[in-house]
């Protein structure tokens, strides 16, 4: 029962759905962009996804410190898709065995997300059923922290796979600051 609670918190959390601790409108708004409709992805069923993440590769970031679930991204998954885009494998842990995996992506330049597969319990893939662009949500701490802190700096995607592996060990991307005009989260969201 407890390893359903927690894969359901993650659930939440990786899904956007948890509640508070979001940005504040205006800074959100630079840092990430205006909302828009959701957009179909037309390529997201023939894209190839990337090996299943093992622990070995995992890299670790800081998303919301009150949140119990611990978060990750898969080195070997960063693909940076010039101009705009970036994709990777998103890992979130809970105490125990209970773990959500799932291959993303970011538009930089829009503000945008998308997932393209679940991971499954068997280390395998499941394509997502309805892969389009969304808004990255308000309250998604996850999300909004690995877009502009480590993956999106300034609304740019990282220029490198290198790139992106040494901004997740480094704790930020040294450009993520000054390219958002020096805004920093709501003093809540930590």
């Amino acid at each position: 029962m407890r390893a359903f609670a927690l894969a359901l918190a993650a659930g939440l959390v990786l899904g956007g759905c948890a509640e508070g601790g979001g940005f504040n409108s205006s800074i959100y708004d630079k840092v990430v962009g205006k909302e828009r409709e959701a957009e179909p992805d037309p390529t997201a069923a023939e894209m190839p996804l990337p090996p299943f993440p093992q622990a070995r590769d995992l890299l670790p970031f800081e998303a919301n410190r009150s949140v119990a679930i611990k978060f990750f991204v898969d080195a070997r998954s960063i693909a940076p898709q010039p101009p705009d885009i970036v994709r990777f494998t998103l890992v979130g842990k809970g105490e125990g065995s209970a773990q959500n995996v799932s291959y993303e992506g970011f538009n930089c330049t829009s503000g945008e997300r998308i997932t393209y597969a679940w991971g499954k319990t068997d280390g395998t893939w499941s394509r997502a059923r309805d892969a389009t662009w969304q808004p990255i949500a308000r309250t998604d701490v996850v999300r909004i922290a690995l877009y502009a802190d480590y993956l999106c700096p300034g609304r740019r995607p990282v220029r490198t796979a290198a790139d992106g592996v040494n901004a997740l060990r480094l704790g930020g991307h040294p450009e993520a600051r000054s390219n958002t005009g020096g805004y920093a989260p709501d003093p809540n969201w930590r």
